[in-house]
């Protein structure tokens, strides 16, 4: 206990300095994806394994199951029907 009364000031004076300056203006500007640097140099190829991996063991969900323990990660359905695409791809059907 010492040692967190010692500390204490220390790190009330450390949050407080990051506080001291604040955040900059964040705006939104319309743009297109060729406009953003480096946006063609990406493999996005290379991350179709993975993406093929995570839609199967979302394929054997529930529908109405949770993707993952965080909210923002949606439903089982909802990744499932953004799969479905996929699996058709590699099915090489055009329904």
């Amino acid at each position: 206990m010492k040692i967190f009364r010692h500390a204490a000031p220390f790190l009330a004076a450390l949050l407080l300095s990051a506080c001291a300056a604040g955040p900059e203006a964040v705006g939104l500007e319309k743009t297109t994806y060729k406009a953003l640097p480096g946006w063609g140099d990406d493999k996005t190829a290379e991350t179709l394994p993975a993406l093929m991996k995570s839609c199967g063991r979302i394929a054997k969900k529930d529908p109405d199951d949770a993707v993952s323990r965080v909210d923002w990660a949606g439903s089982a359905k909802a990744w499932q029907d953004a799969c479905a695409p996929l699996f058709l791809l590699l099915l090489g059907t055009d329904d």
